[in-house]
């Protein structure tokens, strides 16, 4: 949905009297890197994620690279630094 788009639940309790746009506000959060946008912005500017309202903001997650050290670790590879 667009930030200047109109939500049905939103006439549903107004009676359906057209009360105009109602204007999305909340930042959204890039579900990759957890960067705060503007609620206009859909994809992530830096990775090209997705962008959701910091509610539906998925669990989170180990980050990549953190996570590749992590699995070279275990196989007993050391890291160059």
């Amino acid at each position: 949905m667009s930030p200047l788009e109109r939500r049905r639940d939103d006439e549903e309790e107004s009676g359906g009297v057209d009360s105009g746009p109602v204007v999305e506000t909340e930042p959204r959060v890039c579900v990759v890197c957890r960067q705060e946008l503007p609620a206009w912005v859909r994809r992530c500017p830096d990775d090209g994620a997705r962008t959701v309202p910091r509610m539906e903001l998925p669990a989170a997650e180990e980050p990549a690279l953190q996570r590749l050290l992590r699995e070279l670790g275990e196989e007993g590879d050391a890291a160059p630094w």
